[in-house]
Formats: C-alpha cells, structure tokens, sequence
C-alpha cells in the first residue's frame, strides 16, 4: 500500500509541473460559446491558424456571441517530449479502466486525486498516428497530442462536441438521430436509421425550398415553456455518391476540390458512378457544415422550432412518392429508435465529461420531450425513389408543411 501511494503522489507531482510547463508554452488565445457553454481556448502558436480555420468551419460566427453558465480552460498543444513524459508514468499505474469514447475507439482512463487521464497509446513502444493524452483537472483541459498524432486539427473539436453533449443531456435536452432545415422561421426534422437518406432529403428542401441548413445527422432536442427546440450538433455532412451526383452545386463544389477533408478514393468521375449499384454505401463524401452551406448557398440556422417529422423512406425502384402520417405506434417506435438519450450508438460513453444525472433522470426527459411531439408535432413517411425529382418531393411536402 505504501509503494502504491508513493506512486501516486510521484505521479501526481509530475502532473503538476507538467500543468505548469504547458501554461507556460506561448499560446495564443480564442474564446467561442456554444449552446451555454464558453470555452477559451489555449492554442499553441505554430497550430493556432490551422485550428482557428477548422473550427470556424463547424462552429460558425453566432455562436462565438452567445451567454454561458460554464466556462471552460482548455490548452492545445503538440509537445513530444510532454507527452512521452505522461506516458511513461501512467504507464507504470496498473489501475485503468476502459472506455469506448466513440464506437470501436478505446481509451485507459486514470483517476489521480482530481486529476483525469484520458490516454489513446499504442500497445507497443512506437507511437502511432492516433495516439493522444487528454488531462482533465477541474474546468481545465490538456490536449497533448505527439508529433507523430494524424488529424491534429480534429482532437480539439471532440473535446468541445463531448463536453456540450453531457451538459445538454444534464439540463433537459435529448439527443435525436435527425437533419434538421429552417424554412419560413419553422423547423422540418428528417428522422430516420442510417441509409435511410435523411441527408439527401435534407439536400432536396434546401435546393428546392430554400431551406436553411440547421444540422445534420443529430439535433439536440429542448422542450422550455412548451416550447420545442432543435439545436445544432457540430458534425460533417456525409453524403452518398448518388446524392452528390444528382445536385450540381455540390458535383461542382467536390470536381473542384474545394473540401477540406479528404473525398472517397477509387471514384474515377462522377459520371462512372452507377447510383443503383451505390445505393445505400458507406462509402460517403465529407463536407463540413461551413462547405455544406457555400455549396448549395444556403444559410446557417443553429436552432429551429419544429413543426414537423419526416421519415425518409427512399428506394431504387417503386411507385411513384407519396406520403402517409405515421400511427400513434409507428410515431413511437420512430422516436425510440432514434433518440439517442441516454445511449448513442455513435458516442457509447462518457468520456471526458461525466453525466451528473441519473440514467432514470435522462430517460424521464426524453420520454417528456416524445409526449410533446406526439401531441404537437406532425410526423409523416415520405416514400420516394433516387429518380424522383426535387420538384416532385417539394411538392409532396407542401401539403403537410404551412
């Protein structure tokens, strides 16, 4: 027991100085807030410009405006001999746990008296292009990633989607698998599994309805004075070939090479690209929300009232569309297969921010904010095929949305 305390307190002396030798590294500082929640941001100067730009392509100019009830400290930097420093002591700590952060991504998570070590190491003693250390000490957070760490740009913006996801959850709001479109100051959300084309449908009513983009993919839903609300979750948009194909502003925007992330390999041109044979691919073109909107020329609207659901069904061959509002059971069987509170099949754990509600008090929320929209919230089933035209859709939708 006494070598074992020893090891911590050797531990945790080294994590002090070394909290200390990283506030004294030269960074440069930004501040942005998103939905409640401020961040500065501590980044170290030769990164600074690159991750500016790539935050500014998912958390856009209204949201570094917005009030805050938290703030966090939060210092970015890439330092190989820190890192190797962490690495070696914690390495030496037998007590971890496992957590899968995301799906099939795992991390050692050590507890050291305040201090939370969160590390992605590889199993050998070469570094790997995936490896990164997060310390969490109270409302400060160290990224430390090594010089070896692919994607640098990218760790920082996990860390700020973790902490609003577990702040939202604790005050009320649910996670629900959905796009979401603004249109005459009113929300449309298309629910749906995956594949089940809820991003082309939503690339379809911005097209042809002048929709505004909201988000993609997932929306925070909040329910204040009877009043829902879906906000925006910061995610890429994942778009299928066919998809890119039949919408000439974003075949225009990814032949030009406009993105910042690296497109599907092994597609000669788009013109090669059979949409029956690539129907429902997982393999899929990347845009962040930033290039999504300069495609197709469309506004950001980080939150929106909605009015009404769209389930997407879309097929390669059928009758022509059509729609059909949902029964009381097809409404819950929707809803509870993507509401996403308090388990996501994407973000499988807390990781660096815990819950402080109960798995009961989650589920209570997302059960009142499902009432709600059973009892004031339209939902439809939208039958359609990939040749049916954004004419065609728009004029469906018309008749359920006024």
């Amino acid at each position: 027991m006494n070598l074992i305390k020893s090891m911590k307190l050797k531990v945790i002396n080294i994590l002090l100085n070394t909290i200390t030798y990283l506030k004294n590294q030269k960074f440069k500082k930004k501040t942005l807030t998103l939905h409640n929640l401020c961040f500065n941001l501590y980044i170290h100067s030769d990164l600074y410009k690159d991750q500016i730009n790539y935050l500014n392509h998912f958390i856009y100019c209204s949201q570094f405006i917005q009030e805050s009830n938290i703030t966090y400290k939060v210092y970015y930097i890439v330092d190989d001999f820190i890192f190797q420093k962490i690495e070696e002591q914690h390495s030496k700590y037998e007590e971890f746990g496992i957590v899968e952060s995301f799906v099939g991504e795992f991390h050692k998570k050590y507890k050291y008296q305040g201090f939370n070590i969160f590390a992605k190491t590889s199993a050998n003693s070469q570094w790997s292009k995936k490896d990164f250390i997060v310390i969490k000490h109270n409302e400060e957070i160290f990224i430390v990633l090594s010089s070896l760490t692919d994607n640098k740009e990218r760790h920082l913006l996990r860390i700020i989607r973790e902490a609003v996801l577990r702040y939202s959850e604790d005050n009320g709001m649910c996670m629900f698998h959905s796009a979401a479109v603004a249109l005459r100051n009113k929300g449309i959300l298309i629910s749906g599994q995956s594949g089940s084309g809820k991003t082309t449908l939503m690339t379809h009513l911005i097209t042809g309805l002048g929709a505004h983009f909201t988000s993609n993919d997932r929306v925070l839903l909040s329910l204040n004075d009877k009043y829902l609300k879906a906000l925006y979750f910061p995610l890429a948009i994942r778009l299928g070939p066919g998809t890119v194909k039949g919408n000439s502003s974003l075949r225009k925007y990814i032949d030009n090479q406009l993105t910042s992330r690296i497109q599907i390999h092994g597609f000669q041109c788009l013109n090669d690209i059979n949409i029956n044979q690539h129907f429902k691919t997982k393999r899929k073109y990347e845009l962040t929300p930033l290039e999504f909107s300069v495609a197709l020329q469309t506004q950001l609207c980080d939150e929106v009232t909605p009015v009404l659901i769209i389930e997407p069904c879309i097929r390669i061959n059928g009758d022509k569309i059509y729609s059909e509002v949902l029964s009381a059971d097809e409404k819950l069987k929707l809803f509870l297969d993507n509401c996403f509170t308090p388990y996501d099949e994407s973000w499988k754990n807390p990781w660096i921010f815990e819950r402080n509600t109960s798995l009961k008090t989650l589920v209570k929320y997302s059960n009142q904010i499902y009432q709600f929209i059973l009892n004031e919230v339209k939902i439809i089933r939208l039958n359609y095929t990939v040749q049916t035209t954004t004419k065609e859709i728009v004029c469906e939708i018309n008749k359920h949305f006024t």
